[in-house]
């Protein structure tokens, strides 16, 4: 028999970990002094193509890479693998935490997390990442939370949020992956903004 990959419990804590971080982001204000940069025309860009596109192949390969290593510390699976739909009624179990459903999870959190943070786009246009406090704040604490879950180091959570105690030498790879991961995402996002170019021709400084 198969467990269900995430309790409802743990996705709604997904979406509110990630919601929070989202809703964050909208929070930001406008500087009081108009760039002489302007902004790119429209979102069909050469620049937003390739950061997406970039940004997804690291996170992938990362998700792909967790996933193989947890596999690979999973015990095989005895008899064949029954999904829920295919169960009867008084055969379905309650969700029971594991290294895979664990690494995705965390990893999940993760990759929402880089995503705005990377992405998120302050001058000349709008305020930066440190003056958005709010922003800020959302990031470093989903953050906290994302790497005290994959070391363990606090039982309640671990609890709260279903998530199995890593061994020591899983917690390495996972905790090196998570900030490759992050640090990889924003190099290529600055490399297609250097290669391609965030702003487009200028124009005076309006007060």
């Amino acid at each position: 028999m198969r467990n269900s990959p995430c309790p409802d419990k743990t996705i709604n804590e997904l979406h509110s970990t990630s919601t929070h971080t989202e809703s964050s982001s909208s929070h930001k204000d406008p500087l009081k002094v108009l760039s002489k940069q302007a902004p790119l025309p429209n979102i069909f860009n050469l620049y937003s193509v390739t950061t997406i596109l970039a940004q997804f192949a690291v996170h992938f390969s990362a998700l792909i890479y967790m996933v193989h290593e947890a596999n690979a510390r999973t015990p095989p699976r005895e008899g064949k693998v029954k999904l829920n739909v295919d169960l009867a009624p008084d055969e379905k179990q309650e969700f029971e935490p594991n290294i895979v459903n664990s690494t995705v999870y965390i990893i999940g959190i993760a990759m929402q997390i880089a995503t705005v943070a990377v992405n998120y786009k302050g001058h000349p246009f709008m305020e930066s990442l440190r003056e958005n406090r709010l922003l800020s704040y959302a990031i470093f604490s989903s953050s906290a939370i994302v790497f005290c879950l994959a070391l363990g180091i606090v039982p309640d959570l671990l609890e709260m949020f279903e998530v199995i105690d890593f061994d020591a030498d899983f917690r390495r790879i996972l905790v090196g992956v998570l900030i490759a991961d992050m640090v990889l995402a924003y190099l290529v996002d600055r490399v297609c903004s250097f290669l391609f170019g965030e702003t487009r021709g200028k124009t005076d400084i309006i007060t």
